[in-house]
């Protein structure tokens, strides 16, 4: 009997001591999610400012651009890179209201801050007939040598091809979508030294989205 009531009497401490235990995981596991919470929201700040960052540097609206083309053995060389820095100030990405109520289009990226290798296209945009004229464009580097393909074709251009696919564009915001294609003829690059290899034809495609500098004109 003595025994039973020993047992009972430790049962009973325990069970008092149990709300206590309880009440130390409660606060436990509070402060545990209080410090997710934290690290979730700071975490979430930091990729605010990687973005931020990319978006000055150009990181995050790329350029991937391709060049095709003969070298002088009759080899064909392929030409491709990623260029994801822009400038500090508008001059690499910006449309403008011209005077004529058409919109100059400037796009250009370029690998790093050397500024020896990139891709850009240019055109004019009617907003009220949706129509692309005065393009062009091209691509430069500096490996395996410094050389570069510039196509400038405006409408009738023998030989020089320039397509510009203008998927989306708001003339309000800056945001853009486009794809860029241009070739040239062997005929067309003989004797032209915008291209790496005269009278060898070449081709350079690219693929741009992202949002433009909209300026005023007299910028």
């Amino acid at each position: 009997m003595k025994r039973s009531f020993i047992v009972l009497g430790i049962s009973l401490m325990g069970l008092a001591t149990l709300p206590s235990c309880t009440k130390n995981l409660k606060d436990d596991v509070n402060d545990l999610q209080s410090q997710v919470d934290s690290l979730k929201k700071r975490n979430a700040a930091l990729r605010d400012q990687a973005k931020a960052t990319q978006n000055i540097l150009g990181a995050d609206e790329p350029i991937t651009a391709t060049t095709t083309y003969k070298d002088a053995s009759g080899a064909n060389k392929v030409i491709k890179e990623t260029y994801s820095f822009k400038s500090g100030n508008y001059s690499t990405h910006y449309m403008v209201k011209k005077d004529n109520g058409l919109y100059e289009v400037y796009i250009e990226r370029f690998s790093d801050v050397e500024w020896y290798d990139g891709a850009w296209c240019y055109f004019d945009y009617d907003p009220a007939t949706k129509t692309i004229s005065n393009q062009g464009g091209g691509h430069y580097w500096r490996q395996p040598d410094y050389d570069y393909a510039y196509y400038n074709a405006p409408s009738g251009t023998a030989g020089c091809e320039v397509t510009i696919n203008l998927k989306s564009i708001d003339v309000t915001t800056g945001q853009i979508s486009v794809d860029f294609s241009a070739a040239a003829t062997a005929a067309y690059t003989t004797n032209n030294y915008n291209f790496p290899n005269p009278g060898q034809a070449c081709a350079t495609n690219f693929s741009f989205a992202g949002k433009l500098s909209v300026l005023q004109r007299g910028y």
